[in-house]
């Protein structure tokens, strides 16, 4: 695989971050802190409602999340896209050579049924002249005295 670049490397870290539940968990809390501490501040109010500048930090974070987690899923997309093409390539080499397996296991089995008739047909044939020595070897001792 080649070397990720550092807006890669940054791009997909902050994917597994955000989009995990301590990520949730933490903003929300963060987010219902600054409004409680807004709503019942004694003193100083930073961000009195309606949080103009509560709705400016959500508006920052949409606009930069959305299009970190569309590089990170492009690239996980195009990482899956080269992955398959690699695992289709494969399974048309195994495709293949299980084709010439099986081209070469019934040769195999045609030779061996050839084998097999020859060794019946020669069995046949030596019995048979088996016989006919039984027979020779008869006729010789009852010529001899």
């Amino acid at each position: 695989m080649t070397e990720q670049t550092l807006g890669q490397r940054i791009a997909d870290q902050a994917a597994l971050k955000i989009g995990s539940w301590p990520f949730l968990i933490w903003q929300n809390a963060l987010f219902a802190i600054w409004i409680a501490l807004n709503c019942v501040a004694w003193f100083w109010h930073w961000d009195e409602y309606p949080f103009v500048a509560l709705n400016l930090v959500l508006s920052f974070l949409a606009a930069e999340t959305g299009p970190v987690l569309l590089i990170s899923a492009n690239r996980a997309d195009s990482l899956r896209a080269k992955i398959m093409d690699h695992v289709e390539r494969h399974t048309e080499l195994i495709e293949e050579h299980t084709e010439q397996m099986d081209k070469h296991g019934k040769e195999t089995r045609a030779m061996v049924r050839e084998m097999r008739f020859d060794h019946k047909r020669i069995m046949k044939h030596l019995g048979l002249i088996e016989a006919e020595l039984e027979m020779d070897d008869g006729e010789t001792e009852r010529s001899t005295p």
